[in-house]
């Protein structure tokens, strides 16, 4: 899994109890994340605003931005 953001979601999945370690060579901005499930980690980006991206093998990449959800008083 990749993220522009990938110090702010170690921090994050760290302090869930997840295991990260940087995954490739320096500045690719990948993490190696066990102990939490995909579910999990992506619910944790998504309260937190922070953007994953997923490659999908070979060629087609895709960026998903996860943004908070503001709720508005009725």
């Amino acid at each position: 899994m990749g993220t522009p953001q990938a110090a702010e979601l170690a921090a994050v999945l760290t302090a869930a109890a997840a295991s990260v370690e940087p995954e490739g060579s320096a500045g690719a901005e990948k993490l190696a994340v066990t102990g939490l499930p995909a579910d999990r980690i992506g619910a944790l980006a998504f309260e937190n605003g922070i953007r994953l991206v997923y490659t999908l093998w070979p060629l087609i990449t895709v960026a998903l931005t996860v943004l908070p959800v503001r709720r508005r008083d009725v």
